[in-house]
């Protein structure tokens, strides 16, 4: 399975930040957030609200 159908699978449980995503999956937080971003790129997922203004949550985007 590709990072980003795991990171996809990931946020299905629920929206997320990228250290959390990378802490569950075994990734570095760098290769996570670059997966991410191919992915808000896509449309897969979006970007909710910032956690205390600086940290982004992700989940999937809704199609």
């Amino acid at each position: 399975m590709s990072p980003e159908n795991h990171i996809l699978r990931d946020l299905a449980a629920g929206r997320s930040t990228a250290a959390a995503i990378a802490d569950r999956l075994g990734m570095e937080k760098d290769e996570v957030r670059a997966h991410l971003s191919r992915l808000i790129n896509e449309g897969k997922v979006t970007i909710s609200v910032h956690l205390a203004g600086t940290i982004p949550i992700y989940e999937l985007a809704k199609l």
